[in-house]
């Protein structure tokens, strides 16, 4: 079964900087905004990260989510010069913190680096067996043949792209295109991107962008997507539109399979996602009210559900 991020979430780069590192403020602010993952930077190369010199532990932060019922997922970026020991720091990150998934941050470095990529991603597959992992890189896979896509691609379990539209304002068009090259691509993985929610050379993304980015995933039926960052968020008055709460409303209906062979539960909404389940004929399930296109959240969280194939009771 593949776990997959759900909802609105946000990637946390520096956390000791964000309200002076108080965990209650950072979980609190999470929370009331609806987020239901995070990305927590825990490793940079073959290092922990934060360092020691920042002496601050992370530990307490992710004990903190948790209990706030927020996912958090382990995020490294990766140089490969030293493959090896940057998986080995990323799986002891894992464990020690007790993660709930983990992303890969692959970018130029990486570039004209298959057979380093493959070494770093087999050994953290050896190292962290059943654990989720996403790999997050350019929004444009055509943009960037250099890239060891392949390599990547065939070891991770969905793309988590950085839809950044810099310099524009085309947040719709721009993941419309991204979700197109990735949907075209073998193997074809789930996709969970990440939006703008940053400023970079006079350019700064706007809570419009952001709803038009959050209006389309929902179009395009996602299940996830997440912002970068919120540190940067918060300091340009950007974090109100990162809603999730708004978002995806949660709110529970029953409803009854009708399917006479069973209704499969899948790892997100759509038939590219997993087989994750099988509900009997005339099962009675909850779910939430909020759906994307026909698909349906179950209430307990054991995945989604085709709603063609039911009746509401």
């Amino acid at each position: 079964m593949t776990k997959l991020p759900t909802g609105t979430g946000i990637y946390i780069w520096e956390a000791h900087k964000i309200f002076g590192g108080d965990v209650a403020k950072i979980v609190a602010a999470c929370k009331e905004a609806g987020l239901r993952h995070v990305f927590l930077k825990v490793a940079d190369g073959p290092y922990s990260y934060p360092p020691a010199s920042k002496n601050y532990n992370l530990r307490p932060l992710v004990d903190g989510f948790h209990a706030a019922g927020i996912e958090v997922w382990g995020w490294q970026y990766i140089y490969l010069n030293m493959p090896v020991q940057e998986a080995d720091v990323a799986a002891r990150r894992v464990k020690e913190l007790s993660l709930d998934g983990f992303i890969i941050d692959a970018e130029v470095e990486c570039k004209g680096q298959g057979a380093r990529a493959k070494i770093y991603c087999d050994r953290l597959r050896q190292l962290l067996p059943g654990v989720s992992i996403g790999l997050s890189s350019y929004r444009y896979p055509s943009y960037h043949g250099n890239f060891p896509w392949k390599e990547f691609r065939e070891r991770v379990d969905f793309d988590a792209p950085q839809v950044y539209w810099e310099q524009a304002h085309n947040a719709g068009a721009q993941l419309q295109r991204s979700y197109g090259e990735f949907d075209n691509m073998t193997p074809r993985l789930p996709y969970v991107p990440t939006g703008a929610a940053y400023s970079n050379k006079g350019w700064t993304a706007t809570a419009a962008d952001i709803d038009q980015f959050i209006d389309r995933a929902l179009e395009i039926g996602l299940s996830a997507w997440n912002f970068w960052s919120m540190q940067h968020a918060l300091a340009l008055g950007l974090w109100s539109a990162i809603d999730g709460d708004n978002a995806l409303p949660t709110g529970n209906i029953t409803l009854r399979v009708v399917a006479p062979a069973g209704l499969r539960i899948r790892s997100g909404p759509g038939t590219m996602y997993a087989r994750v389940g099988l509900l009997k004929f005339l099962t009675l399930v909850q779910a939430d009210e909020q759906m994307v296109g026909a698909w349906a959240r179950l209430a307990d969280g054991r995945g989604w559900i085709c709603t063609d194939w039911t009746v509401r009771v």
